[in-house]
């Protein structure tokens, strides 16, 4: 539309102006449509991230209690092992 050196733009500068304004709205609706895209896209990323850091932290936690079980079955083992051989002896004796 401005491509015929400024002949349009010269007979039409009402139109022309208006042809701007509108273009330059929808540019502004379009930024704004991206720009909230972008906000809720980041919102999103941020609670997924807050999500895996929770199960995370809870597999972990899973595993220390499992590690803490089994080493108290060791602990259970070696005592009652102890106190096996502690009785036999007092049996002895």
């Amino acid at each position: 539309m401005i491509t015929d050196g400024g002949t349009v733009a010269s007979l039409f500068p009402d139109l022309l102006a208006k042809y701007l304004q509108s273009t330059l709205a929808e540019k502004a609706a379009a930024d704004r449509q991206v720009s909230d895209q972008g906000d809720k896209l980041l919102k999103e990323q941020r609670k997924l991230e807050a999500i895996e850091d929770r199960h995370k932290q809870q597999r972990q936690s899973e595993m220390d209690d499992d590690e803490a079980a089994a080493q108290s079955e060791v602990l259970d083992q070696r005592i009652a092992g102890r106190l096996s051989a502690s009785s036999k002896l007092g049996k002895l004796g």
